[in-house]
């Protein structure tokens, strides 16, 4: 049972994300440039799986500017681990009936981070299913 439910879990939440990737495809169609303008780290603690300790991530996430018709936006970008420098420019997709919504042009791991959430929820359920 407990397999039927975190297989739900998954595609509900691998569904999201692929439809909000989507949507911001759909909805971001102009091209600018931005300029990395600051970097952000995330760390996170791990449980080992033989609970004697834990595992540390560190991830930096490169933070763009751009400007549109002279209003300037600041996004952290979705992607950790990238090695980009400060001043550095790179492409993004942004809404130009909302500005402040936008993607780097890069990012297509929403959309597979989805199906893999939906296909893992798949396997989960039918793995619950034949116990």
């Amino acid at each position: 049972m407990l397999l039927i439910i975190v297989g739900i879990i998954f595609i509900i939440g691998g569904g999201y994300v692929s439809i909000r990737s989507i949507w911001e495809r759909k909805v971001c169609t102009e091209i600018i440039e931005a300029t990395i303008v600051g970097m952000e780290t995330r760390t996170t603690h791990e449980d080992d799986r033989d609970g004697r300790g834990y595992t540390t991530q560190t991830r930096i996430y490169p933070i763009y500017e751009y400007e549109v018709n002279g209003e300037k936006y600041k996004k952290r970008s979705s992607h950790g681990g990238m090695r980009m420098m400060l001043g550095e420019k790179i492409q993004i997709h942004y809404n130009p009936n909302n500005p402040s919504i936008s993607y780097e042009r890069t990012n297509i791991s929403g959309i597979i981070g989805g199906i893999v959430l939906i296909l893992a929820g798949i396997l989960s359920i039918s793995g619950g299913i034949s116990q």
